[in-house]
C-alpha cells in the first residue's frame, strides 16, 4: 500500500475542458504502476462560475472572485492541501484568491515562466483571453 500523498485541489470549472484537459495531463504525466499509485485529487467543477473575461473587460458586473473563494473553502474543508487554477484568466484574481486561503495556491504563470526558463526559453507565444492580454497578466 503507497503512502498518502497531499490532497491537489483542482479550482475547475473555468473554462470546464481546461480542467478535463488538466486532469488528462497530470494523468498521462504521472508514472504509476496502478491506478492506486496516482495523487489524490479534488475536482472542483464550478461551471456557472461568472464569466472572468466578461467582468474583466467591463461587459458584466458579475464578479466572480466571491464564488472562487467559496469553491478554494469548500476544497480546504474537503481536505485539499494545494491548489490548482487550470484557467489563465482566473489568474487575474489570483492575489485575492491567495489572500482568502491558507492552501498554498500554484499560479500556472510562475510555473510556465520557470519551465521555460529552465529549458532556455526566452521568448514564447500565448493563446489567451481578451481578459488575459488587457490585463498583461502573463507580463507581471
Amino acid at each position: 500500500m503507497r503512502q498518502s500523498s497531499p490532497v491537489l485541489g483542482i479550482l475547475g470549472g473555468l473554462g470546464p475542458m481546461a480542467t478535463a484537459y488538466f486532469y488528462e495531463l497530470l494523468i498521462a504525466h504521472t508514472q504509476v504502476q496502478c491506478d492506486q499509485d496516482h495523487i489524490d485529487i479534488l475536482i472542483n467543477s464550478h461551471a456557472s462560475t461568472p464569466d472572468r473575461t466578461a467582468f474583466i473587460t467591463g461587459a458584466s458586473d458579475q464578479d466572480p472572485l466571491s464564488v472562487m473563494v467559496a469553491d478554494l473553502r469548500r476544497m480546504e474543508a474537503y481536505g485539499a492541501e494545494l491548489v490548482a487554477i487550470p484557467c489563465n484568466t482566473a489568474h487575474y484574481f489570483f492575489d485575492k484568491l491567495k489572500a482568502s486561503t491558507n492552501l498554498p495556491l500554484l499560479n500556472i504563470m510562475e510555473e510556465t515562466a520557470c519551465k521555460l526558463s529552465s529549458i532556455g526559453v526566452h521568448k514564447a507565444g500565448i493563446l489567451a483571453t481578451d481578459g488575459t492580454i488587457m490585463t498583461g497578466t502573463y507580463d507581471r
